[in-house]
């Protein structure tokens, strides 16, 4: 499954970044994303940072991004790139954010992982709002050996500043 999951998205970069159409832009923009990692997100230029919660824990993300127009449609984007992450846990319950956090943990454990993204965003024009949906896959090890990796779909919003 693991295997599968990487070459999609390895195959989607690949034909989204073939894609040279003007996207529309926005430079910076604040929201929130809702899924398996969900928390507040902060967009500048290229650049993604996402300060996410789950059952047992939070992570800090880093991500750069590219946007492409999607369907000739100047208000749809196609959203992808790569980037990192440091995850914190705790050793309450978890629960099954869809695969984000359902693993338990003492309060010691910390998890280093790589991140992709890959989404499509509707960002009207008489509104300064943008509307995604979007999957966020990610490898884990974490500082008891252990390995993991989760699809992290999310919806998400974002007020765009400028």
């Amino acid at each position: 499954m693991k295997k599968f999951i990487i070459s999609t998205f390895v195959i989607a970069i690949t034909f989204l970044a073939s894609n040279q159409a003007k996207a529309q832009d926005y430079n910076t923009a604040v929201g929130l994303r809702f899924g398996g990692t969900s928390g507040i997100t902060y967009n500048t230029g290229n650049f993604e940072g996402i300060l996410g919660f789950w059952g047992n824990g939070f992570s800090v993300t880093g991500l750069l991004e590219k946007r492409t127009t999607a369907f000739e449609t100047p208000e749809l984007n196609w959203f992808y790139g790569y980037g990192g992450h440091v995850a914190f846990f705790n050793n309450g319950n978890p629960g099954t954010n869809f695969g984000r956090g359902d693993r338990r943990y003492d309060d010691s454990t910390v998890g280093f992982g790589i991140d992709g993204i890959i989404g499509l965003e509707f960002v009207p024009r008489e509104i300064p709002f943008a509307f995604s949906l979007g999957l966020k896959p990610f490898l884990e090890v974490d500082t008891n050996g252990n390995f993991y990796g989760a699809p992290d779909p999310a919806i998400g919003i974002k007020y765009i500043i400028n």
